[in-house]
């Protein structure tokens, strides 16, 4: 098992140009999801929940490759 792991680090290589093409176009579905909320709705949550994480995970990328 951590042989796997091992190997799937290794393969893990993300491209910062990338992260950044992933980071504006969620962020402009985050931005365009916020501006008419509608909690109620479990699509809506999913959609906000999703682009929120690709935000959060293009910026981890970013900094990391900043440190680099």
């Amino acid at each position: 098992m951590s042989a796997a792991v091992r190997t799937l680090l290794d393969a893990h290589d993300p491209d910062p140009r990338a992260a950044g093409a992933v980071l504006l176009g969620s962020s402009f579905a985050l931005f365009a999801f916020l501006t008419s909320p509608d909690v109620g709705n479990p699509y809506y949550l999913f959609g906000v929940a999703v682009m929120a994480f690709a935000v959060l995970w293009a910026v981890a990328v970013l900094v990391a490759d900043r440190r680099t």
